[in-house]
């Protein structure tokens, strides 16, 4: 190949590099613009925790049935059980921990009145299907021994009655199905009961007319759609393997919670303000590159945030999830300073400014993965093993790891490969780096 075609060659590398970098620029700025729209507004796209929103914190203690000892296999499953609850009631951000050998604490964000999603949460959800023999001396019903149970319903919804009152629709597998049917069948020769049994007391006992075999039920007399609600996700979660006791239960209010908010958004502004000041004194023009990328990275951040709390109820704002909000910018910070020291030692040892801003990249982002990866193992684990808000400061945290390498490789690299080739920028006035050229 001649010179000629060599030299043609290389300026079409160059273009196709400088065609890269500009796409790659437009990319970022339709994301970041899809982040801003999904974001806002911020107060009421990213769910707020239990210390900032406020709400409701319940301490309930496990006991084994009777007969039975308390174990953890048994205390698992009951955790199990609660989240699955909870999310069922569609309480936002809700977390359920364990606490001790047999306490379960329980932060519900948002909510004001309790005693309904306590009787929900807490019930242990034992359903039997039980003929009645006869009357006792107070006339109650005499139960004998239990037909079905609830271990064998594969669902069980709200529904309504010929008249319009709220009822719990249920339908069982193949055993629960035959079980049913053959006690119906028994029930039906002689007009008897059947008593629908929740937690030891007798929710109905309808006369059964005719054998029952498609395998589906209703508990009737709910008294409101809620309470029909309720005990549906109660059933639809299974029950309880162990008994649960009131131990506390208190109200959060949001005022402390708001002015702390208030206080570590503050810290958090004012935290940013004092890194791009540095940066634009520091680095000048270059500055001004890490001032968008600490904009872009912001940005995908809160978008990120809003989507994961929104749209998958993952994640509510923390006060320690502000606080890894705030060493996310500062990971943030520290990568650009990285490219842009690698940048101007790279000058310093002879080469252009346009090279320098490819290759100082390249052995920058290589630095700055390693110490991230280091920070992010510890901080997986962290989220693994911990409990509580502080899953949110490790959650924001790994989030800001990430988005940060992103910002710097979609943004960082291909703003300053651009700026790098524009005469005035290479002034050592404007770009801050002495001998560029």
């Amino acid at each position: 190949m001649g010179d000629a075609g060599r030299a043609a060659f290389a300026s079409g590398d160059a273009l196709d590099d400088r065609q890269k970098n500009i796409l790659s620029l437009i990319g970022v700025m339709v994301v970041v613009a899809v982040a801003v729209f999904l974001m806002w507004p911020l107060d009421k796209k990213i769910p707020q925790g239990l210390d900032i929103r406020g709400g409701m914190s319940v301490i309930l203690s496990a006991s084994p049935p009777k007969g039975k000892t308390l174990t953890n296999d048994m205390l698992q499953q009951a955790t199990t059980i609660l989240s699955s609850r909870v999310d069922k009631l569609g309480v936002s951000e809700a977390s359920i921990q364990r606490q001790g050998a047999n306490n379960f604490l329980i932060q519900l964000p948002g909510i004001k009145t309790g005693e309904q999603v306590l009787q929900t949460i807490g019930r242990t959800g034992v359903l039997e299907f039980k003929p009645v023999i006869g009357e006792d001396s107070k006339g109650k019903p005499k139960l004998g021994p239990t037909a079905v149970t609830g271990d064998t319903l594969t669902s069980a919804t709200t529904g309504f009655d010929q008249f319009n009152k709220p009822q719990v629709e249920l339908a069982f597998n193949a055993e629960g199905r035959e079980k049913f049917a053959r006690i119906t069948t028994q029930l039906a020769k002689t007009g008897g009961q059947l008593a629908i049994v929740l937690d030891g007391t007798v929710k109905s006992a309808p006369t059964v007319k005719d054998a029952i075999t498609d395998g589906r039920a209703v508990i009737e007399n709910m008294g409101s759609v809620q309470d029909a609600q309720n005990l549906a996700i109660v059933l639809q979660t299974g029950a309880l393997p162990v008994n649960l006791q009131l131990a506390e239960s208190r109200f959060v209010g949001p005022t402390l919670g708001q002015d702390s908010l208030r206080q570590g958004l503050y810290a958090v502004i004012a935290g940013l303000a004092l890194v791009a000041l540095y940066l634009l004194f520091y680095y000048r023009g270059f500055g001004f590159v890490a001032w968008a990328g600490l904009a872009v990275f912001g940005a995908l951040f809160l978008g990120v945030l809003s989507v994961i709390g929104t749209n998958f109820h993952l994640f509510a704002l923390t006060l320690p999830g502000i606080a890894g909000m705030a060493l996310s910018i500062a990971v943030a910070a520290d990568t650009s300073i990285l490219v842009l020291e690698r940048v101007k030692e790279e000058v310093a040892e002879g080469r252009t400014l346009r090279t320098a801003a490819q290759s100082g990249f390249l052995h920058a982002i290589g630095t700055s993965i390693n110490a991230d990866l280091v920070t992010f193992i510890g901080v997986i684990f962290l989220w693994i093993f911990a409990i509580g808000p502080v899953k949110g400061f490790a959650f924001t945290l790994i989030l800001g790891i990430i988005l940060d390498l992103l910002t710097a490789v979609f943004f960082t690299k291909p703003a300053v490969a651009l700026l790098s080739e524009w005469k005035a920028f290479r002034s050592p006035a404007f770009s801050g780096v002495k001998g560029a050229k």
